[in-house]
């Protein structure tokens, strides 16, 4: 009977110890769950974030560029205003001084000196007649017209610094960013190419200082003259040319004669009368097309420094974008 009655307290420890083992696995799994929870809602939390820095950081970016935009805008808009006024006063004076250059070259002496040139450069076949007219245009025209292309290479010259400037404060903040504090969640092969772009970008801009160079410069602005001067000349005294050297009446000395000399040649007062009436004729010629070569000349100078400065502008505008699209 003892017995019995121990057995039934055992059951009945059993029965009251069971609801407790029950309610602990319980109380461990709902435990487990929350702590699973709360470490997925922190990790999204996390990555929200690292996305909303990778935003954040474009919107910076971007509105950077927006600003940079503005200011190489303000820049080019002056230096189109510069532009085009630029050279003025040495194109000026080059058209001031054509008058006085033309009456020289058409006038009777000079004109027979022209033609024993171009007779002797037919027979020996030389330039002497074009080195003449270059030396002859250059004081007075060529030179003028030098001065004036300078200029607007100098004001092209300040634009594209200025450019260069604003594009290197873009990189430069660009590149520290980057280095120091990049988004967390910027994946390494977006920023291998965001690398890349801004160093492409970097390139771009340092190019702007070598892209100065105007077509006609110099030598340009000589050959573009002595085409458009000697076509004139060797226009109106081709047929005169070609009777001397037929006739054989020019000189075939190593040197030039004197310009008296020349004058006396029968052969040259043979072909006298033709050479009045061109020097009749050239000076009209020549007025027209000496004019017409310097406005040419300004023209092409302030088309090609336009078309250098729009051309950088637009890289630099691109490049930026290349730049933010690497995000």
């Amino acid at each position: 009977m003892k017995t019995l009655n121990q057995n039934e307290k055992n059951t009945d420890s059993l029965q009251k110890k069971k609801p407790f083992s029950f309610s602990l696995i319980f109380m461990i799994i709902v435990l487990f769950s929350v702590t699973l929870f709360m470490f997925q809602l922190r990790w999204n939390i996390s990555e929200i974030d690292q996305e909303d820095s990778l935003d954040e950081w474009k919107r910076e970016l971007s509105f950077s560029a927006e600003e940079i935009r503005k200011k190489n805008e303000k820049l080019f808009l002056q230096f189109k205003n510069t532009l085009s006024i630029a050279g003025d006063e040495s194109f000026q004076v080059a058209v001031n001084n054509t008058e006085s250059t033309v009456k020289k070259i058409s006038s009777l002496k000079n004109s027979t000196f022209l033609l024993f040139l171009l007779v002797n450069d037919e027979l020996k076949n030389q330039n002497s007649a074009q080195d003449e007219l270059i030396r002859q245009l250059s004081p007075t025209i060529i030179a003028p017209c030098i001065k004036g292309n300078l200029s607007i290479k100098n004001h092209l010259e300040i634009f594209l610094h200025g450019l260069q400037e604003n594009c290197n404060d873009f990189y430069s903040s660009c590149a520290a960013d980057l280095q120091k504090s990049p988004p967390k969640n910027i994946a390494f092969s977006d920023r291998e190419t965001l690398s890349r772009n801004l160093a492409d970008f970097h390139e771009k801009t340092i190019a702007f200082s070598g892209n100065k160079m105007l077509v006609n410069i110099g030598t340009g602005i000589e050959l573009l003259f002595l085409k458009e001067t000697f076509q004139a000349v060797s226009r109106l005294m081709g047929k005169l040319t070609a009777k001397a050297a037929a006739s054989a009446i020019a000189p075939v000395a190593d040197g030039p004669l004197p310009v008296g000399d020349i004058l006396s040649a029968a052969g040259f007062l043979w072909c006298g009368y033709d050479l009045f009436q061109v020097t009749e004729v050239l000076p009209a010629e020549l007025q027209k097309s000496l004019e017409n070569t310097i406005l040419l000349c300004q023209k092409d100078a302030r088309k090609n420094a336009l078309k250098i400065a729009e051309d950088c502008l637009n890289s630099c505008n691109t490049g930026m974008d290349e730049v933010i699209r690497s995000l």
